[in-house]
């Protein structure tokens, strides 16, 4: 009988090696730091020249200049186109426009309300299409205002027009705070036939925001400032700028219509109309009219000033 190995050992082939299987490794997170962005606000599309305007460039004077009460409510109908390149003496010539007092100045023509305490004042006109004297520099200026008829105090915002003697017409939006002298805006650029918008209100007592918009272009200025104000006018007027001292040469401005026209006299906010306005004529050296304001419209809240 052969020897049968009932129980046969397991044999194992020599060196034999099992390999390990290690499970893959988790996948790398890769953490990018967050990056924080700073906000920083956009530029003002509008900034105040730090200093005045040039003398070069003329600029409204210092209030209203040689402004007289007319002697009666009798009108004339006698006109001219020769203005004077300095101040006209005084004057009572009498020019009728529908308003209670008529008043007569050498540089400022429109309305005028006075006797109460004024804090707020506005108006929209559109900027004129002008042209120059022939070899000599001619200005305009349109603006609202607070002071500056029966005080030395003026605040206000307004437009001018500049005629160069060759005939080069250059237009700005300005601000001025009397005894200073006027300030010029830059980056505010307008054109003929731009419909703007201004206004000036006392917020807090000596302090005023004053804010001018083109409406055609949807610009806009805005700012606020310090000012000890008597608060004792308010006017719209259409000015003969100032060059060294000294009335320029009105422009050819044909004409300009103030509308909107409002102002809060005594914490009331009232249109023109009812602000007992009074008129001024801007004349000349021959106490003539070269500019003249029509009566109030019928909405009360405008009138044309027209030049002779």
């Amino acid at each position: 009988m052969n020897n049968i190995l009932t129980n046969p050992a397991i044999i194992f082939p020599p060196n034999l090696v099992i390999p390990k299987i290690s499970p893959p490794p988790p996948p790398k997170v890769v953490i990018v730091p967050r990056k924080i962005i700073s906000y920083i606000p956009p530029p003002v599309s509008q900034n105040i020249i730090s200093t005045p305007a040039p003398v070069s460039t003329p600029i409204p004077g210092n209030s209203v200049s040689d402004l007289q009460t007319s002697s009666s409510s009798s009108s004339t109908t006698s006109s001219s186109t020769t203005t004077s390149s300095s101040t006209s003496s005084s004057t009572t010539s009498t020019f009728s426009t529908g308003s209670t007092i008529s008043y007569t100045s050498s540089n400022w023509a429109g309305y005028v309300s006075s006797g109460e305490k004024y804090t707020t004042i506005s108006g929209s006109w559109v900027v004129p299409n002008v042209s120059g004297l022939s070899g000599q520099t001619s200005s305009d200026a349109t603006w609202i205002g607070i002071g500056g008829v029966n005080s030395s105090d003026l605040i206000q915002i307004g437009s001018e027009d500049t005629v160069s003697p060759s005939g080069k017409v250059s237009r700005a939006i300005f601000y001025e705070l009397i005894p200073s002298a006027a300030y010029l805006v830059s980056g505010f650029y307008i054109s003929a036939g731009d419909s703007l918008s201004a206004s000036i209100s006392e917020t807090s007592l000596n302090n005023w925001a004053l804010k001018l918009t083109d409406n055609t272009t949807s610009q806009i200025f805005q700012t606020s400032v310090s000012y000890d104000s008597s608060n004792s006018s308010a006017e719209w007027i259409e000015e003969d700028p100032v060059l060294n001292g000294s009335m320029v040469a009105l422009d050819n401005f044909g004409s300009v219509t103030f509308s909107l026209g409002s102002t809060t006299a005594n914490d009331n906010l009232i249109n023109i109309l009812n602000s007992s306005p009074s008129s001024i004529t801007m004349v000349n050296s021959a106490h003539q009219p070269i500019v003249t304001p029509s009566a109030i419209n019928s909405t009360g809240d405008g009138f044309t000033l027209t030049q002779n």
